[in-house]
């Protein structure tokens, strides 16, 4: 079925396109309705091909604006995305999505001060009054170079352990699942994190759960240090299981990772940081794909499930005992059987999680495949589905990354899987 829409969208896009040359005057609902469901499926770039037509007949319709803007914060491009939104906002000043909007690009390109403004505006209060807390500082500032950090064990998700604003080592989980460097609030409490205040967010299975805002001074990964970052506070004792008894102090997820070229090199059992902004390293010999970046820490790319159509993935390493988890639409379009109910549990952010446990006969992320995996269904937040206003299908997770050592380069948006010496490097 997802065959026939895409076929169907490509189709609309040709009927558009022809329409338009054959009359010379652009056919801005035709377009319109191509652009949308080229981009409700994921495919970003041709969804912005066509708003450039769009564009070039209504330059400064918000609607189109915000649709260029999100597109651009997919591909990282962060200054298009910021110029974009400011177009928009100046022409509906008070329209709180464009700013909701403004806000997250401002966010992630560390100018807190606009964002913190900005989410004032919208009402998220503890959130910018911790930005506006950074008053002149640099946030994810760094010092040192390159760091090679150990994994203290790296199943059944990696554990590292780390220094937080120069204490003594403690034990942080990796997930890229996870947005901020999260710490646990007891232990915050002792490193004089400081508080400004309870939000809430959805974790596994749709669970919601509240967290604090917070900031600290410093963090240290072995050679590296990143110094003054936000924070989110929560209970993280419960994640003894993963860190098979030793206290997890905290959570490393992608807002502080992606300011690194990065390396979960699970086969060396390593952490391997690299600066950004400098030339390409040698190529790799692994398999390279693109990946896009939504919201604040959804790191997406294409793959299948079974002999199931091209569908974007979310690459969260976090999911513990499984290499893959989806809604029940993504199963039926694959042609797989619904698991049965076995009454397993497990633990998200958001509290205890139903999980039925079934048999991934085929899995692949770009050019990667895998076989015979193991897959959770009801981890997976309902609201991640479509709540992005693009379709993700499922979670891509630690069982299916456990060979490779995988590296994201945000600079180039490209995510590569290596294996054997490769991933030693």
């Amino acid at each position: 079925m997802r065959f026939r829409r895409i076929a169907s969208t490509g189709l609309l896009v040709l009927a558009a396109l022809s329409a338009t040359a054959a009359r010379k005057v652009p056919d801005i609902s035709a377009l319109r309705a191509a652009a949308d469901s080229l981009f409700a499926a994921g495919w970003f770039h041709a969804a912005d091909s066509v708003e450039a037509r769009i564009a070039a007949v209504t330059p400064d319709e918000p609607r189109m604006l915000r649709r260029r803007a999100t597109l651009a914060l997919l591909d990282d491009r962060l200054p298009d995305a910021r110029a974009l939104l400011e177009r928009a906002l100046a022409k509906a000043p008070d329209d709180s999505a464009t700013q909701a909007q403004l806000a997250l690009a401002c966010y992630r390109a560390d100018a807190f001060k606009r964002a913190s403004e900005l989410y004032g505006e919208v009402g998220r209060a503890p959130l910018s009054a911790k930005l506006k807390s950074f008053g002149g500082l640099e946030p994810y500032r760094i010092s040192g170079d390159t760091a090679s950090v150990p994994f203290v064990h790296t199943d059944p998700l990696p554990l590292i352990q780390a220094r937080v604003n120069g204490g003594e080592p403690v034990y942080l989980l990796i997930d890229t699942g996870g947005a901020e460097l999260i710490l646990d609030s007891t232990y915050a409490a002792t490193i004089g994190a400081r508080r400004f205040g309870r939000d809430t967010g959805t974790f596994a299975g749709g669970q919601r759960g509240s967290f604090e805002h917070g900031r600290v001074d410093s963090l240290a990964l072995g050679a590296v240090t990143v110094h003054d970052l936000p924070v989110h506070l929560m209970d993280t004792k419960r994640y003894a299981a993963a860190g098979l008894g030793l206290p997890v102090s905290g959570i490393l997820g992608t807002t502080v990772l992606r300011h690194f070229v990065f390396t979960l090199d699970y086969p060396a059992g390593r952490l391997r940081l690299r600066p950004r902004g400098r030339p390409e390293a040698a190529a790799d010999t692994g398999i390279t794909m693109p990946f896009w970046m939504g919201s604040d820490h959804l790191m997406l790319a294409r793959g299948t499930l079974g002999q199931g159509p091209p569908v974007l993935w979310f690459v969260d390493t976090g999911l513990a005992g499984a290499a893959f988890t989806c809604p029940e639409a993504t199963l039926r379009e694959a042609g797989l059987p619904m698991p049965a109910d076995t009454g397993v549990e497990g633990t998200g952010g958001g509290g205890r999680v139903k999980v039925m446990p079934f048999s991934v006969p085929r899995l692949t992320l770009g050019g990667a495949e895998a076989r015979n995996l193991l897959g959770f269904l009801g981890p997976f937040p309902a609201a991640m589905e479509h709540g992005q206003g693009y379709h993700i299908a499922g979670i891509v997770s630690h069982g299916f990354l456990r060979p490779y050592a995988v590296t994201f380069d945000f600079d180039r948006m490209r995510m590569t899987l290596a294996r054997g010496a490769t991933a030693a490097r």
